[in-house]
């Protein structure tokens, strides 16, 4: 099972959702589409303060004593009436805070949008079209999919979505998802290389680390500059999101290169050449 690699395709879909119409813009506050946040702090916050961990609430994965830290958000006998309810930390927009509660509230935001649940929204517009069959997102008690995580996908499928991003929403010859979301989601937004030493910078969802011109989600590296992949597996749920460094990669690289080679060159077979 895949944990916050769930959040970066979170983050891919929320773009889908924009894609078809059902949300009009990142700036959009979440209240618009949850009605039941009206009134809560977390209807303030945009679209884009959560896909930025900006949101402003009471939620801090990396502190164990935080409101809305996830073990207790994975208690809670309602996680969604729990993340409705997290009372606020600061204004939205001023501070980066990691947290899965950002996540399942973007993921909940695109289920009511679109009309259907976050799973089977991720089947029509992206797990389908790429070919990806063996997966299984996991729902909570409240009944809505864990956009923060809780993902079984193989690498084949993980590698299928990396090299989609790579080519700006494009996979053998298909548009899959508007170019002009993947530069957004990738570029930076924040800069959290003072708090987080395995990235410089965090965009919606996705780290960015300029000083090995790559562009990582929690399970999958990106270099800008060459045509490969790299699909990882992550062991533990305390360190998933920092197995993002050159060591873990290189080791993986020979085990998976078979995997990622027939994806890679029907891909690279259907381009254009270059100019």
């Amino acid at each position: 099972m895949m944990r916050s690699v769930g959040k970066s395709i979170t983050a891919l879909l929320l773009g889908m959702a924009k894609d078809s119409g059902h949300i009009a813009a990142v700036s959009d506050p979440v209240s618009h589409y949850w009605l039941e946040t009206g009134k809560a702090p977390l209807g303030a916050a945009t679209l884009e303060h959560l896909l930025t961990m900006r949101a402003g609430l009471a939620a801090d994965d990396d502190d164990a004593a935080s409101p809305g830290h996830e073990d207790r958000m994975d208690a809670a006998d309602d996680p969604l009436a729990f993340v409705a309810a997290l009372p606020r930390a600061d204004p939205p927009g001023q501070r980066y805070r990691y947290n899965s509660a950002t996540a399942y509230a973007a993921g909940v935001v695109v289920a009511k949008a679109s009309g259907r649940s976050l799973a089977q929204f991720a089947d029509s517009r992206l797990f389908a079209p790429l070919g990806i069959t063996r997966w299984r997102w996991e729902a909570d008690r409240a009944g809505y999919t864990k956009g923060q995580g809780n993902l079984w996908i193989t690498a084949r499928g993980l590698a299928a979505i990396g090299e989609m991003v790579r080519r700006k929403g494009r996979y053998r010859g298909k548009q899959i998802i508007s170019g002009d979301w993947i530069p957004a989601v990738l570029a930076p937004a924040v800069d959290i290389a003072a708090v987080d030493p395995y990235a410089d910078s965090y965009g919606y969802f996705w780290y960015g680390n300029v000083s090995q011109s790559a562009t990582a989600w929690p399970m999958c590296i990106l270099h800008r500059e060459m045509a490969e992949i790299k699909s990882m597996s992550s062991p533990t749920k305390a360190g998933d999101r920092h197995h993002i460094g050159r060591l873990w990669a290189r080791a993986w690289t020979a085990a998976l290169r078979a995997i990622l080679k027939p994806i890679l060159a029907a891909d690279i077979s259907a381009a254009p050449p270059r100019r």
